[in-house]
């Protein structure tokens, strides 16, 4: 029986976009029954999307090195 597992960076990412994730979660289901993000709220999504942003990034530049 061959066990895989994943590399401890893949496992760090999958943490980090779960946790994304759960924190977009909680800003849509405020957004949906109609109430405003308030600055530091506003802030913390700013900073959720800049930290998917560099994920997509590092991603790509996973997958371009793989590539060679």
């Amino acid at each position: 029986m061959k066990v895989k597992s994943l590399p401890k960076s893949v496992l760090q990412l999958i943490g980090t976009l779960n946790h994304t994730a759960a924190n977009l979660n909680q800003i849509a289901k405020k957004r949906n029954r109609g109430d405003d993000l308030d600055p530091v709220e506003r802030a913390l999504l700013n900073q959720e999307v800049r930290g998917l942003q560099q994920i997509v990034q590092e991603i790509k530049k996973y997958v371009s090195w793989s590539e060679k």
